[in-house]
């Protein structure tokens, strides 16, 4: 590819699910002795894509940018970066405030190329490669019980298995089963970004493409849908069967085709569910069970720093370093995590103001989204499926690649998607079919009248 922020675009996008990176271990990093990578400042390979964007992009973000929004985007960074200069551990908390920037860049990059009539083949392709492979690999894990190794190190793999301590594992009927983490840290992480990513190729995707276009992508769907099964994540098994819900509601009417096509979908979910022992997961679920206790906690922690720091929080990054002030030092490790929703953690570390402006950042990118021309519902069911996701589980917020599908999905729904890039081709063809007739409707009669004129004025003279 000859237009080099285009290859650094895709490539971005390519290595999204990656976790490939320099951890840095300063002071500030550790809490009573233990490591916590929450606090270590980290270099990822995507962050070095990112960087390499943004100069070859610079002038380009010089010559476009609006001052309506750079100035409220410039005072939210400015607000962030005072509460960190003022929090307990304002080294960690700049930190946070960058990467927080970075989203919002990440955010341009994806609103300014995705929208691209010629690059939607790409992305698309792209995406559907990345979740393939994010899925052979965790399909992969899940029947081997350990990681993989090998190259899939260079991707982000981390060595474990089903015997490490502190592994995400599920109890189903007695037996422990390891849940994938493919290149992620963590199983839900990676159910997440199965989420999104198939959200965005059901409703973003145009089916006309061609033979090889349209087979990754309906492996790529297939792939995403059964890797979300098998992280046993029940947040994001929850909003997948929802997104698929919807797109299938939505088609099931036009054709005989749909209804065959929605009756597979849900005779193959039920029986995934069944297959992998997910459906298990939720029928044993208890108000008494670890996770639920854990995680009733964990709120109840966040609630308490939210009441004694209310207005201004206590810095990005901060939750943690602050939690352990208040935590006994013989409870176990394991409650020594943020709290499990985005929002409390966002008013936890930045106050009622940094929660505010958040909401009006979603706001703003509904604003983008109703005046938008096409894709309103594929758009609103991206948000959506961040936003439920936000609610039971922090990733967005505190680790890289979460950030980087934060910023993926605000990028699309400011995008601004051209008439011939809709997936509704027949419109399209209608829209061009009208604009052609009124044109043959007034140009002859204007040819002809000037002719008549010129050969009138000849007998004339």
């Amino acid at each position: 590819m000859r237009n080099p922020s285009k290859f650094l675009f895709l490539s971005l996008l390519l290595f999204l699910p990656s976790q490939l990176g320099k951890h840095f271990w300063p002071p500030f990093s550790f809490i009573n002795g233990l490591r916590i990578d929450y606090l270590s400042p980290t270099i990822y390979f995507t962050d070095i894509i990112i960087l390499l964007l943004f100069l070859e992009m610079l002038p380009v973000l010089l010559r476009t940018i609006k001052i309506r929004v750079l100035i409220p985007v410039a005072i939210a960074l400015l607000y962030l970066s005072v509460l960190s200069l003022y929090s307990q551990w304002p080294v960690s908390s700049l930190l946070g405030v960058v990467r927080v920037g970075e989203v919002v860049i990440v955010s341009w990059f994806i609103s300014r190329f995705i929208g691209r009539e010629n690059m939607s083949k790409h992305t698309i392709t792209v995406l559907s490669i990345s979740l393939i492979v994010v899925s052979i690999l965790a399909i992969w894990q899940y029947f081997s019980q350990h990681s993989v190794g090998g190259f899939w190190y260079l991707l982000g793999e981390r060595s474990f298995s089903i015997a490490t301590p502190g592994i995400a594992n599920a109890n189903l009927s007695g037996s422990l089963i390891l849940r994938p983490y493919a290149t992620f840290p963590h199983p839900n992480v990676l159910g997440g970004f199965c989420v999104l990513m198939v959200c965005y190729l059901l409703y973003f995707s145009r089916w006309q493409v061609g033979q090889l276009e349209r087979m990754l992508l309906v492996t790529a769907v297939f792939g995403g849908a059964i890797t979300t099964t098998l992280s046993m994540s029940r947040s994001a098994i929850v909003v997948l069967t929802a997104v698929i819900a919807v797109w299938l509601l939505c088609r099931i009417g036009k054709s005989a085709k749909n209804i065959v096509l929605t009756l597979l979908f849900g005779i193959g979910g039920g029986g995934l569910l069944l297959a992998s022992g997910a459906l298990v997961r939720f029928s044993s679920l208890r108000i008494t069970d670890e996770a639920v206790i854990l995680r009733e906690l964990l709120t109840i922690q966040g609630l308490q720093i939210i009441n004694n720091n209310f207005w201004t929080g206590v810095g990005v990054l901060n939750y943690l370093p602050t939690l352990a002030l208040t935590l006994d030092p013989l409870l176990p490790y394991r409650n020594l995590q943020p709290v499990h929703s985005i929002y409390l953690l966002i008013m936890s570390e930045a106050g009622i103001v940094g929660l505010f402006v958040f909401i009006l950042g979603v706001l703003f990118c509904i604003q983008k989204t109703w005046k938008s021309k096409g894709y309103r519902l594929g758009k609103y069911m991206l948000l959506l499926a961040a936003l439920l996701l936000g609610i039971t589980d922090h990733y967005f917020y505190t680790l890289h690649q979460g950030q980087l599908l934060l910023g993926f999905v605000f990028g699309v729904l400011i995008a601004v998607y051209p008439a011939s890039y809709f997936t509704d081709s027949k419109a399209k063809n209608r829209g061009t079919s009208i604009q052609r007739l009124s044109s043959k409707k007034t140009m002859p009669s204007v040819s002809l009248k000037i002719s008549r004129t010129r050969v009138s004025r000849r007998k004339i003279a």
